[in-house]
């Protein structure tokens, strides 16, 4: 198996996870990010391509966010297309959109937290099963790199337009009800930077 052949029953059957719909943010007390020009450049010219393919809407619409939360979270080191085994007997395996880790500056992720993970446009809640897996597996990851202490591992789910976030605490998979948009920058940067300002604690 690999990441993406996960179902959550497959999830919940295998490893006790647990869906819950939850508000993992308020969105009145989200302190709204700042995008800059160039960011909301980028994300008004996508609208002039045909984005018929999740290479073409990863370097039009998704690249530009993450590169913008690099740029203004220095602590945090991205990766794209990383192939990462978590657990290679119980299928925890396969590749990475992009996975966020938390000491910069490392030829490969050292301690991944966060990851993104691209769904077909429209079927973000199709990806959910899929991020769910790789967020485990990021789990298994620290723990066979030698991190001992349990973590929070946070995941995003988007079409390049909506974004959906979650939450893999213990057992327990919390999925956002709330559906972010580029079309609200300035909010969906202020969902990114609570996530990223938990682990920069």
């Amino acid at each position: 198996m690999a990441y993406k052949d996960f179902s959550i029953k497959d999830l919940k059957a295998k490893f006790g996870i647990l869906e819950v719909g939850t508000e993992l943010f308020k969105p009145e007390k989200i302190i709204q990010g700042k995008p800059s020009e160039l960011l909301k450049n980028k994300i008004a010219d996508a609208r002039y391509i045909t984005l018929s393919s999740k290479k073409a809407v990863s370097a039009q619409l998704i690249a530009p966010v993450v590169v913008e939360l690099v740029k203004t979270n220095e602590y945090i080191q991205v990766f794209a297309d990383e192939y990462i085994v978590g657990d290679e007997a119980l299928g925890l395996m396969g590749e990475f959109d992009f996975i966020f880790s938390r000491r910069p500056w490392m030829r490969t992720p050292e301690m991944p937290l966060f990851c993104i993970t691209e769904a077909k446009l429209g079927a973000i809640n199709k990806s959910v099963d899929k991020a769910a897996a790789q967020m485990l597996g990021i789990k298994h990851y620290n723990h066979k790199v030698g991190l001992t202490k349990e973590i929070i591992i946070h995941g995003v789910v988007t079409d390049g337009t909506s974004w959906r976030f979650l939450k893999l605490d213990g057992v327990n998979l919390f999925v956002d009800v709330h559906v972010y948009s580029v079309d609200n920058l300035p909010f969906l940067l202020g969902a990114f930077q609570e996530v990223l300002n938990f682990y920069k604690k």
